[in-house]
C-alpha cells in the first residue's frame, strides 16, 4: 500500500488517497508525468496512451520509496536515464549522476535503462547512505536531462569495488 498525500489537485475534502500501484496506475502516472513536463509526443510515443488522465492524481510525494544512484555509476556515468526520466529528476556530478529522491516518481523507467545496474530503489537494504548521498548532492550539483556520452574509461571502472573512497568527487558536473 501507498500513501498519497497533501495533494492539491486530490478531489474535493479528500486529503488523502491509499491505493494499491497497480500497472495501470504506474503507467498513469508516467505518462502524466509526461504531459506535466510538456512531452506529450514523447509519452504517447513511448506507448502511453491517455486513457486515465482524468484521475486526479499528485506527482510530488506520491510514493514510500524512490529510486537511488549507487556507487557503481562513479567514473562510469552512463547516462541513459536521464534520457527516459520523466520528471527530470537526475543531477550531474563530475563523475556520477544523483536522483533527487523528492522528484522522483519511482515510476522505474530509469533502473533497467542504466548499462551499470547502478539504480536501485531505495527499499532495498543496506542503501540508507545512497539516498542520503543523492539527496546532498542533487541540492548542490545541476540538472541534467540530455545524454551525453559516457566517458571512455567507462567500462574498465564498470563493476569496480570501493569507487565511493578512491573515485568520488563532490564537485558539480557540466549539466544541460
Amino acid at each position: 500500500m501507498y500513501l498519497i498525500n497533501g495533494c492539491s489537485r486530490s478531489p474535493p475534502g479528500v486529503s488523502a488517497l491509499v491505493c494499491d500501484i497497480t500497472p495501470w496506475l504506474r503507467r498513469l502516472l508516467i505518462y502524466t508525468a509526461y504531459i506535466e513536463n510538456g512531452h506529450r509526443g514523447a509519452a504517447l510515443t513511448r506507448g502511453f496512451a491517455p486513457v486515465f488522465v482524468a484521475f486526479p492524481i499528485c506527482l510530488r510525494g506520491v510514493f514510500e520509496m524512490t529510486f537511488v544512484v549507487t556507487e557503481n555509476c562513479i567514473k562510469c556515468k552512463y547516462m541513459d536515464c536521464v534520457e527516459v526520466c520523466p520528471v527530470d529528476c537526475f543531477y550531474e556530478g563530475d563523475n556520477m549522476l544523483v536522483i533527487n529522491p523528492d522528484e522522483c516518481i519511482d515510476c522505474g523507467v530509469c533502473e533497467p535503462e542504466c548499462p551499470a545496474e547502478a539504480i536501485k530503489p531505495d527499499s532495498e537494504p543496506d542503501l540508507e547512505n545512497w539516498l542520503k548521498l543523492n539527496a546532498e548532492y542533487s541540492a548542490a550539483w545541476p540538472n541534467i536531462t540530455i545524454k551525453r556520452d559516457a566517458p571512455a574509461d567507462a567500462k574498465t571502472f564498470d563493476g569496480v569495488a570501493g569507487k565511493l573512497e578512491q573515485y568520488f568527487s563532490a564537485n558539480p558536473g557540466q549539466g544541460d
